[in-house]
């Protein structure tokens, strides 16, 4: 048997897992982790409909829930929790809808 035939079944049942598929997007967006906080920025890996890759420095000293920013003025956030973290990603599910809300002046 080759090396890839026997990842292959265990790569099909690791993506079965997965509630919905994800979709690669690489796009900026911010995080902020409370009112009158730094907005940290970041680099939105994959999305999927439950929750998104990201990439950031120092993922380590974020709190467990927070805002992420889909615009610069925060017009567009959608409120998430971290499911897991690595040296410079994090993985969230999203704990909300999208918000839209005014731009801040």
């Amino acid at each position: 048997m080759s090396l890839l035939q026997a990842i292959n079944p265990f790569k099909r049942s690791y993506n079965e897992q997965r509630r919905s598929l994800r979709e690669a997007v690489n796009f900026p967006a911010w995080i902020a982790v409370g009112k009158g906080t730094v907005v940290l920025p970041c680099m939105v890996v994959d999305v999927s409909e439950h929750g998104a890759r990201i990439e950031i420095a120092g993922p380590a000293g974020l709190p467990d829930e927070f805002y992420l920013y889909l615009t610069q003025d925060g017009s567009r956030r959608r409120r998430c929790q971290v499911a897991w973290r690595s040296e410079m990603q994090i993985g969230v599910s999203y704990a909300g809808p999208v918000e839209v809300r005014a731009p801040a002046n």
